[in-house]
């Protein structure tokens, strides 16, 4: 009685372990199928943005998207990198913060940089006058997979990247409206160009022209002026010239239009659309020769 009792025991054991052994090795074998058939992951730059400007320097952000198209998690160990202005190599570098992409999902990685404009020049020739910078950065990205072992991906973006150069203040003329026997009145013209790439505002602006010798005008514009992008703009200033008070040698002058020296200084605040280029005080001096034109 007591052996047919045990015998029973051992049937039902091996009745209920043998289906779970055969779940067991059917899960690692599924398992083994799946790491098999491991797909690469695929690594993009999705963005690439200016997070700061300054006349001195740029401070750009890449997002790289890690896809992992598999059932099973990997792990993203990292990238090199290689920032390339005009196809020439200006930096080059890595970052080894490991990430882990979960099972059928997509993580991003930032990469900052920051490119100071003094050393792109120095690197990278016949730059100096260019409104905007060429640039490729190529990454090498570094991907843990099972059963395959680490394996480099690689990713590339292309764009530009604005250098930002100072406004210039000029004397557009000096035009002759009316020229009498005691005085005259004249209209003295000032130009505003912009040689960025990008749209500017100019307000406060205050000037100081001074001509042969004698301050002829001094004020400033209340409006704000917009420039677009490498665009200019004009500022008619009129006045009226005492010639009891400034001398006869000015009629004279004037009558004959014979050329008068200038200096024309100032100053005036810059705002733009880009960080760090908001609010800046910009003074600005001019020197020259101008013959004044009637009309």
């Amino acid at each position: 009685m007591f052996e047919c009792i045990k015998m029973k025991k051992l049937v039902f054991g091996f009745v209920v372990l043998v289906p779970l052994m055969l779940l067991s090795a059917c899960s690692s074998l599924d398992q083994a199928m799946q790491l098999a058939s491991i797909d690469k992951p695929t690594v993009s730059m999705s963005d690439a943005r200016i997070t700061g400007i300054s006349f001195d320097q740029a401070k750009l952000e890449f997002t790289l998207d890690v896809n992992n198209p598999n059932p099973v998690p990997i792990q993203f160990a990292g990238f090199d990198y290689n920032f390339l202005v005009n196809d020439q190599q200006l930096l080059a570098g890595e970052q080894r913060d490991g990430v882990n992409v979960a099972a059928n999902q997509t993580s991003q990685v930032k990469l900052p940089l920051t490119l100071k404009f003094a050393d792109i020049f120095e690197s990278v020739k016949n730059l100096s006058d260019s409104k905007t910078l060429d640039y490729t950065i190529k990454t090498d990205a570094l991907v843990d997979l099972p059963i395959l072992g680490m394996t480099r991906i690689p990713a590339e973006k292309t764009g530009q990247v604005p250098v930002p150069k100072l406004p210039k203040v000029s004397l557009d003329g000096i035009n002759i409206k009316s020229l009498g026997f005691t005085g005259a009145d004249v209209e003295i013209g000032l130009n505003l160009d912009n040689p960025n790439a990008f749209g500017i505002d100019i307000r406060d602006l205050g000037y100081d022209l001074i001509v042969n010798g004698q301050r002829w005008l001094q004020g400033q514009e209340e409006k704000t002026i917009s420039l677009t992008e490498s665009g200019t703009s004009q500022v008619k200033v009129p006045l009226h010239l005492n010639f009891l008070d400034m001398g006869r040698t000015l009629a004279d002058l004037l009558m004959q239009q014979k050329p008068l020296d200038y200096q024309l200084v100032g100053n005036m605040k810059m705002d733009t659309s880009l960080p760090m280029l908001k609010d800046i005080a910009l003074p600005f001096r001019q020197v020259g020769s101008t013959s004044p034109q009637r009309e």
